[in-house]
Formats: structure tokens, sequence, C-alpha cells
């Protein structure tokens, strides 16, 4: 453990890995990496895992995303929203990061300087009694918790590894919200600020999503014991 200590230790690889499944919106997902890389102060410490339906993108397309540490995993739809959990883990899964984070191709990085924060994060400034390590820990973004509101939790690789999973439903960030938070190890920052346009983001993309959201919740608490696990490997790592 290192807690007191004011940053959490540094791997061989990028400070954090954006991971970012995207359908029909490539210049959208062209503008959040871009929002990453103009706020950041050093752009090698942050990566993009990105995945792509392989009806909706071509090589020519990702020749053009923006030049930076990018990684891109190209395959069949699936299920579409219903099966979003399976591209975040196989994201995780080629992610080198110290920290994964959960983010949208609707969703822009704001704070200048947010690299440096979160290199330099103490855990104690936002959590005077935070019971994880270098290991265990999530960290929202932005304002602090609303219900109803959109959070984009950033994980440790580690935690990705001890679980074996990032998720286990569509509904990712609420089982990240479900499994860390009762451990102690939940950091609030909101100074490191970002914005989602959800409502801004009128597309086919947005109404299909819309769509299997009215009936994409019915088994979450179906899978409640996978949760409890999730917490209870986590909790014996602590």
């Amino acid at each position: 453990m290192r807690i007191g200590i004011a940053m959490f230790k540094r791997g061989k690889g990028p400070l954090v890995s954006i991971l970012l499944p995207s359908r029909g919106r490539f210049d959208n997902l062209t503008d959040t990496i871009n929002s990453f890389l103009s706020h950041c102060t050093v752009q090698n410490r942050v990566q993009f895992c990105l995945k792509f339906d392989d009806d909706d993108i071509d090589s020519n397309k990702i020749s053009q995303l923006p030049k930076a540490n990018i990684k891109t995993l190209i395959y069949d739809r699936r299920m579409g929203y219903n099966d979003l959990h399976t591209f975040y883990n196989d994201l995780s899964a080629i992610a080198e990061g110290d920290w994964l984070w959960l983010f949208n191709d609707d969703a822009r990085m704001i704070t200048d300087g947010w690299d440096e924060m979160l290199e330099n994060l103490d855990p104690l400034k936002y959590s005077p009694n935070f019971k994880g390590n270098d290991d265990v820990c999530l960290v929202n973004c932005g304002i602090p918790k609303v219900v109803g509101s959109d959070v984009f939790p950033m994980i440790r690789k580690r935690s990705y590894e001890i679980m074996g999973h990032f998720s286990l439903h569509s509904h990712n960030d609420c089982w990240i919200q479900e499994v860390f938070p009762p451990l102690g190890v939940e950091l609030d920052v909101p100074e490191m600020q970002v914005v989602h346009l959800f409502s801004e983001t009128k597309d086919t993309t947005r109404n299909e999503g819309l769509d299997v959201q009215k009936y994409s919740m019915n088994n979450y608490l179906e899978t409640k014991q996978q949760r409890d696990d999730d917490r209870e490997k986590l909790r014996k790592y602590l």
C-alpha cells in the first residue's frame, strides 16, 4: 500500500488509456481525441484504445485519426449496445496505461493540464479515509455525482486484471460505481472537468442507443452476484 504517498506509482507505459468504442461518429471521435491531446501537458502520457464495427470503418479512415498513441480493434457489431461491455473488456485487454478510463465519442476533456493532475493525484486530498492502494482505486472526474448524471469512471489497470474484466453488463459505468465505492477506494476529482454532449449529439447512433436503453437494464439485477464477486476479489487484494 502507498496510502499517504502523494501520487500513484507509474508503470513503464502510458499514464492512462482512454477506452472508446465508436460507431458512425468519426468526426466526433476525432474531436474527442483532440480534446485530450490539446489539454494535456505531455501527449505521450495518453493512449487511445478504439473499437470500431467492421461495417462502419475502413483502413483509410483509420489513417485519418489524429497522430497519437492509438490502438484499434475492428470486428463485427455483435449485439451493438447490448454488447458494449464486451467492447470495453476487449479494449482493456490491449490497454497499456496505468489507468483505464471509460469514455464516449460524444464527450470532451475541457481541463488544461488534466494529465498533470492525474499524474500527481493525492488520494488523501479527496478522501481522507481512502482505503485503496496503487492497484485498486476508482476516480470520477467532473461534477460531483448527482442522481441521473453521467459519470465516466476511471480505474487502475490492475483492478481490471484482478476482476478479470471491466464489466459484465452493458451499463459499464453502473457496474463500476456499484463494485468500488463500498470498498472506500473512490475519489471524486471535480477539478478534472469533462463535458458530455449527449443532448447535442443527435444522430442514428444516439437514437439506436436510446431505443436499447428502454430495456437494457432489465437483466441488470441478475448480474448482482457477479458484482459481489468482483468486489470480494478486490477486497481480498486490499
